[in-house]
């Protein structure tokens, strides 16, 4: 059996709550403010979404079943 790696996927709620503070690269299947693709730092995950803080201090809801695909961001 092998690790997932540095750029694990996230794929339940307990996920991004475990691992708030971090950065991460999530992918919607609905556009969210006419985006798809965000890269930003987890800054709160609850029951029904997380919420990541993008630059230029913006925010951004994102619902759980909004979102295709979700890995930490790999900082080097």
């Amino acid at each position: 059996m092998s690790s997932p790696g540095l750029d694990r996927p996230l794929r339940k709620p307990g996920d991004f709550k475990r691992f708030a503070g971090k950065t991460v690269r999530i992918v919607t299947s609905k556009a969210i403010e006419n985006q798809s693709f965000f890269i930003g730092e987890i800054s709160g995950a609850g029951e029904d979404g997380v919420e990541l803080a993008l630059p230029k201090g913006r925010t951004v809801t994102i619902p759980y079943e909004n979102i295709s695909r979700a890995r930490l961001e790999v900082k080097i």
